[in-house]
C-alpha cells in the first residue's frame, strides 16, 4: 500500500502521538536509528497504523528528529512543537470540566453507597479522626448550557482490566506495607490476632489497628506526628479499596488521587521502596493519562473542524436552496405577467363584428383591408343593408390609418375618382341581391 498523503507537520503530529507512549524513561534517551526500529519492533501492533500509512522510513526518521531535540523528555517543548494538541476551545473546556464532575459525583454516590461504619474492636473512638468520603452535594453543578449535540471524549478511563489489576496490586502493595510496619514496630499485636501474612489482614482493618498504638511507638516509626493525621491517612486508603472489591469503573483523575492516598500511606510508613515504587507507578499513569487526553484532543479538534465545513456546506446549501424559490416564484410571476399581456391583447378582438377576426384570432393581413379604404358592405337577403366592418381593434387603428394613406399616395387617384368606384360597387351589390332571392326561391 502506498503512504498516505499528508503534510510534514500532520505526519509528525500522528507520530509524536502514537511514539509517546513508547520513548518514556529511558527509552526517550535513545538518539541511534536503528535503536529506534529496534523498539518499533517490540511494539509492531502500536507502530502498525504508522507505518501502514507513511512508511516505515518516514516513521523512523520522525521518531529520531523528535528523540534528538528531546521532545519525548519535557512537557514544555512537547507543548512548543505541538501547540494544537494542547491548546482546547472555551467550550471544550467547560465540556471537560462538567464531564468530571459528573464522573467524580457519580464515582462518591457509589462509594458512599457501599462504605459501612466503622467497627472499633480495640475501643479507639474513630468519630474523631474519621475521614469523611466526598460529599456529592459539593460538586458544581455542572454547565447545562453546553451544545447537546456535541459529543465529548472525556473524562478518560482505563480499560477495567487494567484498572482493576491497577488497584488490586496496589491493595496488595499497601497490605505488604501494613504487615511489615507492623512485624516491625508492633508484633505483639500480630501475635495476638494470630496475624501470620498479609494477606490474613484487610487494608481496612489497619486504620483501625495502627494509630490505637501511635502513644506506645517510636518516633522513628512514623513521619507523622499525630494519632489523629495518621488515622486519616490510612482511611484516605478505603476508596482504592472499595473501588478493587466492588469493581467500581473510576475515571483516570479518581485513580490518580487513589494512588496519591497510597503514596502518602507508604511515605507515612518510612517504607523507601515502596515508595519508589507507588512514585514510578503515579508517574506512569499521569503519562498515560496525558497520552490518551492528548489523542482525545486531537480526534474532538479533528471533529470540530470536520463539524464546522460541514456547516459551512450546509450554509451554502441553504442559500441554494433558498434562491432557486425564488427563482421559480420569480419566473411564475413572469411567465403569468407574459402570458396574460398575450392575452389581454386577444380581448381586444371581443369588440369586432369582423367574422375574420373571430376571438383570440387576428385577421392574415389586416395591412390589406386597409389599403382598400372602406369595408365591405354586407346586404341581406331582402336587399337591405345589414352591417359593415367599419370598426377595427384599437390596437390597428393608427397602422391602418397610416398604411391608407400610403396607398393613396401611390395610387396617384383623386377622392372623386375613389368616390365613384365606390358608388359603382353599391350598385352591383343592389343588382345582385334580387338575383340570389329569387335562386333561394
Amino acid at each position: 500500500m502506498l503512504p498516505k498523503k499528508t503534510s510534514k507537520p500532520e505526519r509528525r503530529r500522528m507520530v509524536f502521538l502514537t511514539a509517546r507512549a513508547v520513548f518514556f524513561g529511558d527509552n526517550a534517551q535513545i538518539r541511534d536509528r536503528s535503536a529506534v526500529k529496534t523498539v518499533l519492533q517490540r511494539h509492531t501492533a502500536t507502530f502498525q497504523q504508522a507505518i501502514q500509512d507513511f512508511g516505515s522510513n518516514i516513521v523512523v526518521d520522525i521518531i529520531a528528529s523528535l528523540l534528538e531535540n528531546r521532545i519525548f523528555e519535557s512537557e514544555l517543548k512537547a507543548k512548543l512543537a505541538f501547540p494544537e494538541l494542547y491548546q482546547v476551545s472555551a467550550v471544550r473546556n467547560l465540556q471537560h470540566d462538567a464531564s468530571e464532575q459528573d464522573a467524580a459525583r457519580s464515582e462518591a454516590e457509589a462509594l458512599e453507597e457501599i462504605s459501612e461504619p466503622e467497627v472499633d474492636v480495640d475501643g479507639l473512638d474513630l468519630d474523631a479522626t474519621k475521614t469523611e468520603l466526598a460529599d456529592p452535594n459539593t460538586f458544581e453543578e455542572p454547565l447545562r448550557n453546553l451544545p447537546i449535540d456535541l459529543p465529548s471524549l472525556f473524562p478518560s478511563y482505563l480499560s477495567y482490566q487494567v484498572q482493576h489489576s491497577l488497584l488490586n496490586t496496589v491493595q496488595g502493595l499497601l497490605e505488604d506495607c501494613c504487615y511489615e510496619w507492623a512485624a516491625k514496630w508492633i508484633p505483639n499485636v500480630l501475635e495476638e490476632r494470630n496475624w501470620t501474612c498479609a494477606e490474613a489482614v484487610e487494608l481496612g482493618r489497619w486504620s483501625q489497628v495502627i494509630p490505637q498504638r501511635f502513644g506506645k511507638l517510636s518516633i522513628d516509626a512514623t513521619r507523622l506526628d499525630s494519632r489523629e493525621a495518621l488515622a486519616q491517612v490510612l482511611q484516605a486508603t478505603h476508596s482504592l479499596r472499595h473501588a478493587a472489591v466492588h469493581r467500581l469503573p473510576t475515571s483516570g483523575k479518581g485513580i490518580e488521587k487513589m494512588l496519591n492516598n497510597a503514596l502518602a500511606l507508604v511515605k507515612a510508613l518510612n517504607d523507601t521502596g515502596r515508595i519508589f515504587k507507588m512514585e514510578d507507578v503515579l508517574k506512569q499513569l499521569q503519562a498515560r493519562m496525558r497520552d490518551m487526553e492528548l489523542h482525545k484532543n486531537q480526534l474532538e479538534n479533528e471533529l470540530d473542524e470536520e463539524l464546522r465545513s460541514i456547516q459551512e456546506q450546509r450554509a451554502a446549501l441553504d442559500l441554494r436552496e433558498k434562491e432557486a424559490k425564488i427563482n421559480m416564484v420569480r419566473q411564475d410571476r413572469k411567465n403569468t405577467s407574459d402570458i396574460s399581456y398575450l392575452f389581454g391583447k386577444s380581448l381586444g378582438n371581443l369588440r369586432s363584428d369582423d367574422p375574420a377576426t373571430t376571438f383570440g384570432m387576428f385577421p392574415e393581413d389586416p395591412e390589406k383591408e386597409s389599403v382598400a379604404g372602406s369595408p365591405k358592405d354586407i346586404s341581406g337577403l331582402d336587399g337591405t343593408e345589414v352591417g359593415s366592418a367599419d370598426t377595427r381593434c384599437d390596437n390597428m387603428e393608427n397602422s391602418a390609418l397610416d398604411h391608407s394613406e400610403r396607398a393613396q399616395k401611390g395610387a396617384g387617384s383623386s377622392e372623386s375618382e375613389q368616390h365613384d368606384g365606390l358608388e359603382d360597387q353599391k350598385n352591383g351589390a343592389f343588382q345582385s341581391a334580387p338575383e340570389e332571392t329569387n335562386g333561394l326561391e
